[in-house]
């Protein structure tokens, strides 16, 4: 094999590994054991479905995760607590969970507030008091700050641009 691969071969290692690039001239040469080639291509397929699968389950945890915080905003800032519960984990599993995943529970809810944000400021009937409210904030300063941190705008300004046809 090591002739074949034109690797190095090392014994009596945790695991067994063959790393190599699936384009290298090794791989692709026709003095491979076609069982052989077989064998790594059959491997590389699996290990290519598994993480296809990883990432659609990662999007699907993310996505019910903020659809409770989404759901849960109109009556304050969502704890953590209850959305772990709400997902059936614990606090310190979800932590755990966002982290692997890149992300807070803070971003999170930041980024459904701005979501929400967008949906609701082109609501003209909808008082900038009740938008803050339907996102969780206590009082409508609050509010102002963050969407003014969001984007850079004012909520009645970027109101009034949305209803202009502007954004």
């Amino acid at each position: 094999i090591r002739e074949q691969l034109d690797c190095d071969i090392r014994f009596d290692g945790r695991e067994t590994i063959i790393d190599m690039d699936y384009g290298s001239r090794a791989f692709n040469s026709r003095q491979v054991d076609p069982e052989f080639r077989s064998m790594v291509e059959a491997s590389l397929k699996k290990r290519l479905s598994l993480l296809e699968a990883d990432r659609q389950e990662q999007y699907e945890t993310l996505a019910r995760i903020s659809d409770l915080i989404c759901e849960r905003l109109p009556d304050g800032s969502p704890g953590l607590e209850a959305i772990a519960e709400g997902v059936g984990q614990t606090p310190r599993q979800l932590r755990y969970t966002l982290q692997n995943k890149h992300t807070s529970f803070k971003e999170l809810v930041e980024t459904a507030r701005r979501a929400m944000a967008l949906k609701h400021i082109a609501d003209p009937a909808l008082p900038l008091v009740d938008v803050a409210l339907l996102l969780g904030f206590s009082d409508q300063s609050t509010f102002h700050r963050a969407f003014k941190r969001w984007f850079d705008k004012s909520p009645g300004d970027f109101r009034k641009q949305v209803l202009a046809g502007e954004h």
